[in-house]
């Protein structure tokens, strides 16, 4: 169950190294490049940068927590602290760091992109630790099932 679950976090960190790929070259290409957009929507590039920030926590989350289960709640933000700063600062650093960079490449520094990818930062950490503690439960229950249909033979 181990080695699964390191294949799974490795395959998970390729993709979150792919994201923040390409999520820093969109960012960084200048506006003669980018493909013109229609808008369907106002503010849908907001939506856009909440999204990308989004990914990158949430693969981030995944591919990094030690323990999925812990006894309690508590035990795994606690086992897992660490992670949740770094992975909060490391994607928030970068919203901030494409941000400033981004005057360079000839396009704009807005301050609500920022905002916007810090807000998907924080959803895709939460959203991620709900799927961990989903998936806790479900191991704790598949192990006492086994350990219920192993005493009773």
């Amino acid at each position: 169950m181990r080695k699964k679950f390191e294949r799974i976090q490795t395959v998970l960190r390729v993709l979150t190294a792919s994201s923040i790929l390409l999520v820093i070259f969109m960012s960084l290409l200048s506006p003669s490049r980018l493909p013109s957009s229609v808008h369907f929507f106002p503010y849908e590039d907001k939506v856009l940068h909440t999204g990308a920030y989004f990914v990158i926590a949430f693969l981030m989350i995944l591919s990094s927590v030690r323990k999925v289960y812990q006894p309690s709640a508590r035990d795994f933000l606690s086992e897992n602290r660490r992670i949740i700063v770094y992975t909060f600062l490391t994607v928030f650093l970068l919203g901030v760091a494409i941000e400033l960079l981004q005057p360079l490449t000839g396009r704009s520094m807005e301050f609500l992109d920022v905002i916007a990818d810090t807000f998907g930062a924080l959803a895709g950490i939460a959203a991620a630790l709900k799927i961990l503690r989903i998936v806790a439960r479900r191991l704790v229950d598949a192990e006492r099932t086994r350990r219920t249909g192993t005493e009773r033979n």
